[in-house]
């Protein structure tokens, strides 16, 4: 595939507006790229080894650059034509024919009684190879050095590409600024407006590739280049504590994650990203995330002749002890083109507390912020994770919504009840209650990424501190739901203890995070999903206090 670039560009400027369920509807200013708006400028210690100096595209040593540099950020198979070498689908070849097209348009400005009139001459048009639409496109923005991995890596030196991965997070984390190439981003003109397709973002191949992921992601800045309009969308920066200023209003939590993430994303979040993503090399689903996961780079061996299924176990074992965010994960809940997971043969071979067949709850803060992770004494070996926590057991009734009445201490008259009986010790589970297809209001699993598969229709009475069943209530209020992988699960355990926090979008409420499992009988447990709580209606802490007698410490085997 290639690329079309319009040099006479539309910038959306601060007031992005529009909302998740369309695309964005801005004011947009018509003008010529000059030098780039991308914050403070600064000269890194850290230098790439080769960049490319943009007048004319020759490749320097980095140690010999005194300057900013920036870093570039594209679809591969957007550089040109690829053609697979061999039958299994693990090497590729690009073919440049020069078919990139660079649009030179020029405005005039048409004097008309009371009114200024701008009309567009027409356009000429030029064809290009990749290197020279990458020119173009630093000239126009005021590039003046540049790295990206066609020119400064051999591609044909399997040391050198080795060696540069491993620190490719030093060089897009210490560039000025990444540029993302958009294509299919672009203006539609209308006849009072003009119409940024911003979600194009989220749906474009740039989007779609795994090592775009951890170029995204380390980048203190990104500017989304399209066809015929750009965005600057500043990151957070991890040395300065710039503020975002572009991307908090568009829709797709694809985008808002990439502009507002925290100085370190979880696990869970890294992973469920990745899930949406695919690379030309299989192996590079485990060498692009190395480098955005603790305690990983320095054991991992970047070598693409061994086994998948042997570097994928040796991913997840080197990630799990330093965040255990790796065990959120439920059913996908799908939403048109999000859940674009590419199933590998691998993935069912797995260990379940990987995840790797399902999707990782998004947005979870990383888990050192919320239990004393030493306390836990994770340990892999192998196929098993084990680990020790506090844990609730919990009963899953195979009931219809609508029919569900709660026994043991359920008062008609008040619609209260104790939880879970009047008298705590006559039962050692919560009961959650599977989803019929009755429509109802309640917590959004939905934010953190996942599909509620049972709830838990209880609330608690700030004033009597009963507990209320809400299954009588058209416009319940839910405190916990389930998203379990596994539908036949008649019993399944909590692991309490590994409550992971929630970081929510504007005006998003408090959501705690927690992973779930069940017993084979053999003693050895099964990951099987999440419980997703409302911190507003369901406080755990307190629930735990009040009802000891669930809360059991417990030594776990996870297969």
């Amino acid at each position: 595939m290639y690329i079309t670039y319009d040099k006479l560009q539309y910038c959306l400027e601060e007031d992005i507006g529009g909302s998740c369920s369309g695309p964005s509807r801005s004011p947009t200013t018509l003008f010529t790229p000059q030098c780039p708006r991308s914050g403070p400028v600064e000269v890194p210690e850290f230098k790439p080894t080769w960049l490319i100096r943009t007048k004319d595209m020759k490749t320097v040593r980095g140690s010999d650059v005194q300057e900013p540099y920036y870093a570039l950020s594209y679809s591969w198979n957007q550089s040109g034509d690829i053609f697979k070498d061999d039958d299994d689908g693990q090497k590729y070849t690009r073919i440049d024919n020069g078919k990139h097209e660079i649009i030179i348009s020029q405005e005039r400005k048409i004097k008309v009684p009371r009114e200024k009139v701008i009309d567009i001459i027409p356009a000429k048009r030029r064809l290009v190879m990749f290197e020279g639409l990458i020119q173009e496109i630093c000239q126009d923005f005021g590039i003046q050095y540049l790295w990206y991995d066609q020119k400064c890596i051999d591609q044909d030196n399997p040391d050198e590409k080795r060696r540069e991965i491993k620190q490719m997070h030093k060089i897009y984390s210490n560039a000025q600024c990444t540029v993302a190439l958009i294509p299919e981003f672009r203006i539609t003109k209308g006849n009072s407006s003009n119409l940024a397709n911003v979600e194009a973002i989220a749906t474009s191949e740039w989007s779609k590739r795994i090592w775009t992921l951890e170029e995204a992601i380390m980048s203190k800045r990104l500017l989304f280049i399209g066809r015929d309009v750009h965005l600057w969308s500043y990151v957070h920066d991890r040395n300065h504590g710039d503020k975002v200023t572009y991307s908090h209003t568009i829709g797709h939590a694809f985008i808002y994650d990439l502009c507002t993430k925290p100085a370190n994303m979880s696990v869970s979040t890294v992973l469920w990203h990745a899930r949406r993503r695919t690379s030309s090399k299989l192996h590079d689903r485990v060498f692009a995330l190395a480098n955005l996961l603790p305690g990983v780079t320095a054991d991992l061996a970047f070598d693409y002749n061994q086994p998948l299924l042997d570097a994928m176990l040796h991913f997840f074992g080197l990630i799990a002890p330093h965040d255990l965010s790796i065990l959120c994960f439920g059913i996908p809940f799908l939403e048109n083109h999000e859940d674009i997971h590419l199933q590998l043969q691998e993935d069912a071979l797995l260990p379940t507390w990987t995840g790797s067949s399902y999707s990782h709850a998004t947005r979870l803060l990383p888990d050192r912020h919320n239990f004393d992770a030493s306390a836990i004494n994770c340990k892999v070996d192998g196929p098993l994770l084990q680990l020790t926590c506090n844990c609730i057991h919990v009963s899953i009734e195979q009931r219809s919504y609508e029919l569900s009445k709660f026994s043991g201490g359920y008062d008609e008259t008040t619609g209260t009840t104790q939880l879970p009986h009047t008298s705590p010790h006559d039962r050692t589970s919560l009961v959650f209650i599977t989803e019929s297809s009755k429509p109802y209001t309640g917590l959004p699993a939905c934010s953190v990424g996942l599909k509620r598969t049972h709830f838990l229709p209880f609330a608690q009475d700030k004033t009597t501190n009963a507990w209320v069943n809400t299954t009588s209530n058209p416009d319940n209020i839910l405190s916990a739901v389930l998203s379990l992988t596994d539908a036949s699960c008649k019993k399944c355990i909590i692991l309490s203890e590994l409550a992971f926090r929630y970081h929510p979008t504007s005006g998003a409420g408090s959501i705690t995070v927690i992973p779930v499992v069940k017993c084979d009988g053999n003693g050895y447990y099964y990951c099987v999903g999440t419980c997703i709580i409302d911190d507003d209606y369901f406080d755990l802490k307190r629930f735990e206090y009040a009802y000891p007698n669930l809360v059991k410490k417990q030594r776990f085997t996870i297969k």
